[in-house]
């Protein structure tokens, strides 16, 4: 799972020098790797390190994490209103698939992510819902070998998410702004392919594009002690990179 993170630019160049360095010791390598990818009971973590690029911008995404974001605005600019604020973000997102038979891999990636901010406007400081979301998807995959060391692994998974964030509406003159918690609610389809590359046994490296489609999702929101809904949909496109390793 990927969040915005400052210190995304400093993962990222250190999982740059640690793809360059696993490139230089195995161009030295002149053996063939002694098993596969795609042996049957082989376990393979995915993302154990690396980062996830969207519209939203490149982001670190791992299987924990932990994220500060703070952002100022200039009042004239937001209306008067909201001047600035702050957010902590703790997640978990383990991910890991099993080949059953030679090729055919069943999988499974849950992630947890619980956030906390605060709103800083002209009438002052408003702490503001947390919020946590959740999202459970089993997948299956089959990979295609080019080599012992390159292949194709695409997946594809059908599972359930709930996620959460905050709606703010400007107060009225002198009066602090309103608060409310936003849940998206639904089935969702998620679609990767990656190109694969072995560095040794253990380790490889995943780069490929990732498709997330939402299959009859709600947008519930309580104003007041009143619940309202709305049907919605969500879609989202993103490249991934990362390290992972199979047993």
């Amino acid at each position: 799972m990927s969040r915005p993170n400052p210190l995304a630019r400093h993962l990222v160049a250190a999982l740059v020098f640690f793809v360059c360095s696993s490139f230089a010791q195995s161009a030295r390598a002149e053996r063939e790797l002694l098993d596969q990818f795609h042996d049957r009971w082989r376990l393979v973590l995915d993302q154990l390190a690396g980062f996830r690029v969207s519209g939203s911008g490149a982001a670190y995404a791992g299987p924990i994490g932990l994220s500060f974001r703070s952002a100022t605005e200039d009042p004239l600019l937001a209306g008067g209103t909201a001047t600035g604020g702050k957010s902590t973000t703790f997640w978990l997102a383990p991910s890991a698939d099993l080949f059953v038979a030679e090729g055919l891999s069943v999988g499974a990636l849950v992630e947890l992510s619980h956030t906390t901010a605060s709103l800083e406007t002209a009438t002052g400081s408003l702490d503001l819902p947390s919020t946590t979301s959740l999202t459970v998807l089993p997948r299956v995959g089959y990979y295609f070998p080019i080599g012992d060391r390159f292949g194709v692994w695409p997946r594809a998974g059908l599972g359930y998410t709930s996620s959460q964030r905050v709606v703010t509406t400007p107060g009225a003159p002198g009066q602090a702004a309103a608060a409310t918690t936003d849940t998206l609610s639904a089935f969702v389809l998620d679609v990767d392919i990656g190109a694969i590359y072995r560095m040794n046994e253990t380790f490889y490296l995943r780069l490929g594009p990732q498709l997330g489609l939402t299959l009859g999702g709600e947008h519930a929101q309580s104003i007041n002690g009143a619940k309202q809904s709305a049907s919605a949909s969500a879609l989202s496109i993103s490249a991934v990179a990362g390290v992972g390793v199979s047993f």
